[in-house]
């Protein structure tokens, strides 16, 4: 197998292993270049990685001497393209993604005083005039595409995957993975030739002797290793200051039940801006479609339960607007009038199915597992109004508690009611319970107070509408600095883990898919942002490491992942200003976060 060093002569230094990849197949796609040459060049070609820029740089020049490769470096000051729209300054955001020398172009709106929207796009410099290509898409880079193997977490694992790969493979070597929620650990993947499509990938995997292997294919644009881009990131920045409006979660519809896309959620409410919330079950067999699958409190109503150990996102408009992000350790509870407890599992949510685990009694155990269902036979639910779907009667035992806290016979419940579901053991208790008391009640006060302390402690600042709150995770940042507690939030990983979960986790967390975000700086600005993915040519996405250390240069302090993928959406007035990756186009969700007017 020929490299780069062997390509460049012996006297020639590859930087370190674990940098950033420049696609220099990118480069056929210059004029210049023919066909032949190309597929030359792309057999030459293995692998190149660099630590600095000044080592990028420096090898890049070195193949372009080589190659007559044109080799994009930007020469101009980082922000001397700059565009803006709104005749306000852009803020500095010097975004770490890619390449230090990548052209950074920005816009910026102002939407409403005190509310601005700014589109960043950092991609390689396409300036005519210097010789470099203007039509520059990474989608079109011809054998960007590459088989990857399982996660490797041993020595031994990593020899037998490359005992898959053919010998006349190009391109084969061993990545380097930091291990979620624990930095001081790596593991491995494979990365074996260079194949034209996706399709092409997939018949060399399913031919011996990759077959068997659990080898998958995967666009090399979407590796962190990879650092040519490009980015279309999309910041509102909130400062409340100076915005008059609101900033609330909201439902889908009226109910629970039943997810729509951000453009209609922002349509039905008259959003000034929109962006898509926290994660929700998308299948029946995971539980009710569009149900939040993590804390969701709105208009002060706790509609759904918080995941253990995950942070959320909790706002209040009064007396002006204010965020602050917590881990929702606290737990409802039902208080009988004899002064008995009994803890609640789950709200507006079929009992025994827990979608991302992370619940007492579950029986895989009480941590979470993103993208998990887990199951619990023993649990106490309690319906609202906002449920909008029935349970089945079962081997359970149900009562309805009146808005005044008085006991009745289960009914499905007004505004104000609750309707509880006990199923198991649990069935016999609430039913003895309930006959000792004719009153119960659950105390939101002190579990909206236990959640976000700064936002609701205070007796001003408790009411009806006075709190909104959406769960996410990981948590990014806290108090400005990086954490990583991914490994107790649900994306745990480990050698004893079956081979899909760990890929699962892998793909999730290291591998650039669309994201979404929020952050709050510390002057109490919030920054909601987007990160378009999975199109290259368009916007690759971004890692959790990535958009951990984006936020930070964004300036927030404080910061927290919100769903992503297909659901990723930024919506300004009637417009999607985020360009979708699922192919069929924008994809319901089950709860948005909203700008309004006042």
């Amino acid at each position: 197998m020929r490299t780069l060093m062997g390509i460049l002569g012996r006297d020639k230094t590859l930087p370190a292993a674990n940098g950033p990849l420049p696609c220099l197949s990118d480069r056929c796609r210059t004029a210049s270049y023919r066909a032949a040459a190309c597929r030359a060049a792309l057999r030459d070609i293995v692998i190149l990685t660099a630590n600095t820029a000044a080592a990028v740089r420096a090898v890049m020049f070195q193949a372009a001497a080589v190659f007559s490769v044109t080799v994009w470096a930007a020469s101009l000051p980082a922000h001397a393209d700059d565009t803006h729209t709104s005749g306000t300054p852009a803020p500095v955001f010097n975004l770490p993604l890619g390449l230090p020398t990548l052209l950074e172009t920005r816009t910026t709106e102002t939407l409403a005083p005190g509310l601005r929207h700014h589109r960043i796009v950092r991609r390689p410099h396409t300036n005519g005039a210097s010789g470099k290509d203007p039509d520059y898409t990474h989608e079109n880079c011809t054998h960007a595409w590459a088989a990857a193997s399982p996660v490797l977490h041993t020595a031994t694992d990593e020899r037998t995957a490359l005992a898959c790969v053919p010998g006349h493979f190009p391109a084969t070597d061993i990545r380097r993975f930091l291990t979620p929620g624990d930095p001081g650990r790596s593991y491995g993947i494979v990365y074996a030739g260079t194949f034209e499509t996706r399709d092409v990938a997939l018949a060399a995997i399913a031919r011996a002797p990759l077959a068997g292997c659990g080898f998958s294919a995967i666009h090399t644009a979407l590796t962190p290793h990879h650092a040519m881009g490009p980015w279309v990131v999309n910041v509102l920045e909130v400062d409340p200051r100076h915005f008059r409006g609101r900033l609330v979660s909201a439902l889908a519809g009226k109910t629970v039940a039943g997810p729509a896309p951000v453009t209609a959620i922002a349509a039905d409410r008259r959003a000034l801006a929109a962006v898509n919330g926290g994660f929700f079950v998308t299948s029946e067999e995971d539980g009710v479609i569009g149900e939040p699958a993590g804390l969701s409190i709105v208009d002060s109503r706790v509609l759904s339960e918080a995941t253990a150990n995950r942070p959320a996102l909790g706002i209040r408009n009064t007396p002006r607007l204010q965020a602050a992000i917590a881990v929702a350790s606290a737990e409802p509870v039902l208080h009988w009038g004899d002064g008995r407890e009994s803890p609640i599992d789950g709200i507006n949510r079929h009992p025994g199915i827990i979608r991302n685990c992370g619940n007492r009694g579950d029986r895989e155990g009480r941590m979470p597992a993103h993208d998990k269902t887990c199951r619990d036979d023993d649990e106490i639910i309690v319906l609202t109004h906002d449920a909008g779907f029935d349970v089945p009667n079962g081997q359970d035992h149900r009562l309805l508690i009146g808005a005044d806290g008085r006991l009745a016979p289960a009914a499905p419940p007004a505004p104000g009611e609750l309707l509880v579901i006990a199923t198991g053991r649990h069935a016999a208790e609430v039913r003895a319970l309930a006959a000792a008391n004719d009153r119960a009640v659950i105390n939101t006060d002190a579990l909206l107070g236990d959640i976000f302390p700064d936002l609701w402690t205070a007796p001003a600042n408790r009411g009806a509408g006075s709190l909104y709150a959406v769960g996410g995770g990981p948590l990014l940042l806290k108090n400005g600095m990086r954490v990583h507690h991914e490994g107790i939030e649900g994306w745990h990983m480990d050698a004893d883990m079956p081979a899909e979960r760990a890929m699962l986790v892998h793909r999730w967390f290291n591998i650039r898919t669309p994201r979404t975000a929020a952050g709050i700086t510390r002057d109490g600005r919030l920054l909601l942002v987007t990160v378009d993915g999975r199109q290259p040519g368009h916007s690759v996405g971004a890692t959790i490491p990535e958009i951990r250390g984006m936020m930070k240069a964004l300036g927030a302090v404080d910061a927290i992942n919100l769903d992503g993928g297909g659901s990723t959406a930024m919506v300004i007035g009637d417009t999607l200003v985020t360009r979708p990756s699922d192919s069929d186009g924008e994809r319901p969700v089950g709860e948005a976060l909203l700008l309004l007017p006042r």
